[in-house]
């Protein structure tokens, strides 16, 4: 499986652009992938998740859990952490944005 993906980035002009994007197969597809995962952690625990790592460049096995989930579901962007570079996805997101605007 090709674990290096393009990151897709959005430029939303408005609130009708905002929830078209919400409303596409693709944003609806992670937040259920988002869900399914956080109804199987149980509370108190890590998972697993296999991807890519755009700072370490290879693929790894990230943790996720609870932390700053607000008991809900898991949060995502704040804790889904690398073992390599221990950044979050939202830091491995703006990592990436640099890594393309200096190329």
């Amino acid at each position: 499986m090709d674990y290096k993906l393009n990151l897709h980035f959005h430029i939303v002009a408005g609130q009708q652009e905002f929830q078209d994007l919400l409303n596409s197969t693709d944003v609806k597809a992670m937040y259920q992938k988002c869900v399914e995962l956080s109804e199987s952690t149980p509370l108190d625990t890590e998972g697993k998740l296999r991807g890519y790592c755009v700072v370490c460049e290879k693929v790894v096995e990230f943790s996720y859990g609870w932390l700053y989930s607000h008991m809900e579901k898991i949060n995502f962007r704040e804790h889904l952490l690398c073992p390599g570079c221990n950044l979050n996805n939202r830091q491995r997101g703006i990592a990436n944005v640099v890594f393309k605007l200096l190329v």
